[in-house]
């Protein structure tokens, strides 16, 4: 089940009958305001968002999704600003899409992040001093929990499952977001730092996602 937070008619009918004809079923949302109402009343599996709605924005309805909520939010968005992007991005959008945008391509994105967010994998990691569970979906750190966003969490992963390994930015985009975007890296840079502001006891030093410069990022090693 999708929720499509879109004021726009058209584009609203359009993105119903796209993603019904991939088998999902769609809620409908105007409005800003009536968000986190619907939301409560009949939870989605993923929301897709307009950054532009009346009542309230979608930033602003995105941070309030992120305080009750982990499933995935995809952000649709008329504008290709930098800074409306990473407003978005910061408060807690998985992904986005700009308009105009393909159908074939929005609903391949999103049956990866709802096919990723149903995923279960075996196994403990660890990374620095962040312990690592798959079964359960949760991290500790010095033996305290630490909430992640699904998408969070598999980045994480990502580069806990190869220690030695240093992540391009393009590998994290493929291997997290699962798609190799004609897109710009902004997706990874914001969720590194979203996640380093969770994980790290000190994200201006880093100890468990290092940077490393003029190539990606790699896990710290375990302490």
């Amino acid at each position: 089940r999708v929720m499509v937070v879109e004021d726009d008619r058209d584009i609203s009918e359009m993105l119903s009958i796209v993603l019904n004809d991939a088998g999902m079923d769609v809620d409908l949302v105007d409005r800003g305001d009536e968000v986190i109402k619907t939301f409560r009343q009949n939870p989605p599996d993923l929301v897709l968002l307009d950054l532009m709605l009346p009542g309230k924005d979608g930033v602003t309805v995105c941070q309030e999704l992120r305080n009750e909520t982990l499933v995935p939010i995809v952000m649709l968005t008329a504008k290709s600003d930098t800074t409306d992007i990473v407003k978005g991005l910061e408060a807690g959008a998985d992904d986005y899409m700009v308009k105009p945008f393909n159908a074939q391509e929005l609903v391949a994105r999103l049956k990866v992040r709802l096919r990723r967010s149903g995923a279960v994998s075996g196994g403990g990691l660890r990374i620095g001093n962040v312990e690592i569970d798959q079964v359960s979906h949760t991290i500790l750190r010095n033996g305290q929990s630490i909430p992640l966003t699904r998408l969070e969490f598999d980045l994480i992963v990502a580069l806990a499952k190869e220690p030695g390994r240093v992540f391009t930015r393009e590998a994290l985009l493929s291997e997290v977001w699962g798609y190799r975007p004609a897109t710009d890296t902004r997706l990874v840079n914001v969720h590194i730092q979203r996640l380093r502001a969770k994980v790290e006891e000190n994200p201006e030093d880093p100890k468990i996602i290092l940077t490393v410069r003029g190539v990606g990022y790699k896990a710290g090693v375990p302490s």
